[in-house]
Formats: structure tokens, C-alpha cells, sequence
């Protein structure tokens, strides 16, 4: 009878195992909603829109490069220009060019494409094997630090959703603000050339086109920079 009457006191505690089981994951997954984990749908949709964003303004980079380089033309051969102003513009129309490479390149660190990882790749390998080559000579002053830029995957490929928020953050000030400062070298440059020439054709234009890129842009940089 004594063994009997024990046996029965099992059933229970094994019948409330699984529902424990279940609270517990339950509160889990409350608890790190709680301490603030990272939501993976925001964050793709926020590196989604950067990468649209930053699409667009290569176009609009390249737009206003050429622009500048037109009206700094226009000016010249309308008398309406001198030395300074044609470098002031010609260096707002190549800032506008630099940047659009800078762009890319925060592309290609962002989203990188299977060129730019396969490059990546023999870049890292080749400062592999120079590694262990001065290892091996015994020569450690060779060595230094590779700047290729890294991009946000994962080893095995998969997009590095943090390592490309750090990315954007990073580098979306820094092109805002070389469109920033191009476009104020730019209508600083044509309002010097309107305000002695009283023609709305070609430098009056050219002011007002640098005026809206300048009011644009730092803008969108101050909006960038009160964000951080």
C-alpha cells in the first residue's frame, strides 16, 4: 500500500510542466519588448528609406553639378563673370560630382553589392597574406591598417541590419554638409555677380537657383544634425 499511495503525486507537477513552460517565454519575450530590443521590421524600413533617399540624390547631385558648370559658362560668355566667380562655381559643380561618388560609395557600405563584397574579399585577403609574409620575416613596422571601408553584412552574407544604421548615421551628415557648402558657394557666387550687373539672365537665374539648393540642403542637414 505504501508504494501505492505515493505514485499518484507525480501526475500533477508533470501536467503543469508545459503551461509553466509556456509563462515563462511569455514573459520573456514581454520583458525584452520591455528593456527595448530592437524592432527588425523598423530598422529594415529605415535602412530602406536611406537607400531610396540616397538613390534620388546621386540623380539630384549630378543634376546640380552640371547646372553649376552650365550657369558658370553662361556667366562667362555674358560678361558677367570674373575669376573668382568662375573657380567659385566650377568648385561648387565639382563638390556636387564628389559627392555623388561618396553616395555610392555609403551605398555600396550599406547594401553592398557582389562585386564590392568579392572585392572586399581579395582586398582582405592580399592584407592577409602581407601579414603573414612580414610575420614571417620578422619585419611587424609593415603592417598596417587596411581603409576599406566595411560593409554591413555578416559573414555568411546577411545584411548587418546595426552595422548599417551605424553606417547611415554616420555618413548622412557628412553628405549633406558638402551639398550645404557647395550650394552657398554657389549663390554667394552669382548674387555677388547680380548685385553689379542688375540681370536677372543668366546670374539673376543662377542666384536663385543656388539660393533654393542652399535653403534645401541646409535644411536637410540641421534636420540630420537636431535628430542625432
Amino acid at each position: 500500500m505504501g508504494l501505492f499511495s505515493k505514485a499518484p503525486a507525480a501526475t500533477p507537477a508533470a501536467s503543469v510542466a508545459t503551461p509553466e513552460h509556456g509563462q515563462d517565454d511569455t514573459e520573456q519575450q514581454l520583458s525584452l519588448l520591455v528593456a527595448g530590443a530592437p524592432d527588425t521590421g523598423a530598422q529594415e524600413r529605415q535602412v530602406q528609406r536611406f537607400l531610396r533617399s540616397n538613390h534620388r540624390h546621386c540623380y539630384v547631385d549630378g543634376a546640380l553639378g552640371g547646372a553649376a558648370y552650365t550657369y558658370s559658362a553662361l556667366q562667362h560668355m555674358h560678361g558677367q563673370s570674373n575669376a573668382l566667380t568662375l573657380l567659385s562655381m566650377w568648385a561648387a559643380g565639382t563638390t556636387f560630382l564628389v559627392n555623388v561618388a561618396m553616395r555610392k560609395l555609403v551605398q555600396e557600405e550599406v547594401a553592398p553589392s557582389p562585386e564590392f563584397l568579392r572585392m572586399q574579399q581579395q582586398a582582405q585577403q592580399r592584407r592577409g597574406e602581407a601579414q603573414a609574409k612580414a610575420a614571417t620575416v620578422g619585419d611587424t613596422t609593415t603592417t598596417s591598417s587596411s581603409t576599406t571601408p566595411a560593409a554591413a553584412v555578416t559573414p555568411g552574407g546577411v545584411p548587418d541590419l546595426t552595422a548599417a544604421l551605424r553606417i547611415i548615421s554616420e555618413k548622412k551628415a557628412e553628405v549633406f554638409q558638402l551639398e550645404t557648402v557647395a550650394s552657398w558657394i554657389w549663390m554667394l557666387s552669382s548674387l555677388q555677380q547680380f548685385r553689379v550687373h542688375k540681370r536677372l539672365k543668366w546670374c539673376g537665374y543662377s542666384s536663385w537657383s543656388g539660393l533654393a539648393c542652399s535653403a534645401y540642403f541646409t535644411l536637410r542637414y540641421m534636420y540630420g544634425v537636431l535628430l542625432e
